[in-house]
Protein backbone atom coordinates (compact mmCIF):
# COMPACT_ATOMS: atom_id res chain seq x y z
CA UNK A 1 0.00 0.00 0.00
CA UNK A 2 1.08 3.61 -0.38
CA UNK A 3 1.35 4.09 3.41
CA UNK A 4 4.06 1.43 3.55
CA UNK A 5 6.20 3.25 1.00
CA UNK A 6 5.90 6.63 2.73
CA UNK A 7 8.69 7.46 5.17
CA UNK A 8 7.97 9.72 8.11
CA UNK A 9 10.60 11.81 9.84
CA UNK A 10 10.64 13.27 13.34
CA UNK A 11 13.30 15.96 13.63
CA UNK A 12 14.36 17.00 17.14
CA UNK A 13 16.66 19.98 16.64
CA UNK A 14 19.06 21.15 19.37
CA UNK A 15 17.86 18.81 22.10
CA UNK A 16 20.63 19.97 24.41
CA UNK A 17 19.30 23.53 24.35
CA UNK A 18 16.57 22.53 26.80
CA UNK A 19 16.89 21.50 30.45
CA UNK A 20 17.75 17.91 31.28
CA UNK A 21 14.26 17.28 32.67
CA UNK A 22 12.71 18.47 29.41
CA UNK A 23 15.12 16.30 27.40
CA UNK A 24 13.90 13.24 29.27
CA UNK A 25 10.43 13.74 27.80
CA UNK A 26 11.88 12.46 24.52
CA UNK A 27 12.89 9.06 25.98
CA UNK A 28 9.47 7.62 25.15
CA UNK A 29 9.85 8.56 21.49
CA UNK A 30 13.45 7.36 21.19
CA UNK A 31 13.31 4.19 23.27
CA UNK A 32 9.79 2.93 22.71
CA UNK A 33 9.00 4.68 19.39
CA UNK A 34 5.72 5.89 20.89
CA UNK A 35 4.01 9.20 21.50
CA UNK A 36 1.54 8.78 24.33
CA UNK A 37 -0.48 5.68 23.36
CA UNK A 38 0.36 5.88 19.65
CA UNK A 39 3.10 3.74 18.09
CA UNK A 40 5.26 5.42 15.48
CA UNK A 41 5.20 3.82 12.04
CA UNK A 42 7.99 1.27 11.56
CA UNK A 43 9.39 3.27 8.64
CA UNK A 44 9.58 6.53 10.64
CA UNK A 45 13.08 7.96 11.10
CA UNK A 46 14.01 10.03 14.15
CA UNK A 47 16.78 12.59 13.72
CA UNK A 48 18.21 14.32 16.81
CA UNK A 49 20.68 17.19 16.62
CA UNK A 50 22.74 18.85 19.33
CA UNK A 51 25.24 21.69 19.31
CA UNK A 52 28.05 22.81 21.65
CA UNK A 53 28.09 19.55 23.61
CA UNK A 54 31.02 20.63 25.78
CA UNK A 55 28.98 23.44 27.33
CA UNK A 56 25.49 21.95 26.99
CA UNK A 57 25.61 18.17 27.38
CA UNK A 58 22.85 15.78 26.42
CA UNK A 59 21.19 13.82 29.23
CA UNK A 60 22.84 10.38 29.49
CA UNK A 61 19.47 8.66 29.10
CA UNK A 62 19.01 10.38 25.73
CA UNK A 63 22.61 9.95 24.61
CA UNK A 64 22.42 6.20 25.19
CA UNK A 65 19.47 5.95 22.77
CA UNK A 66 20.97 7.74 19.76
CA UNK A 67 23.81 7.01 17.37
CA UNK A 68 26.53 9.67 17.35
CA UNK A 69 27.92 11.29 14.24
CA UNK A 70 30.50 13.95 15.10
CA UNK A 71 31.75 16.81 12.99
CA UNK A 72 28.83 16.91 10.59
CA UNK A 73 27.60 20.43 10.00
Amino acid sequence: SSSESTTGIIFINGINNIDREEQLKFVEILKYRKISTFDLPKNCSIIVTAYDLENKPIAEEIYSLVASVWGVY
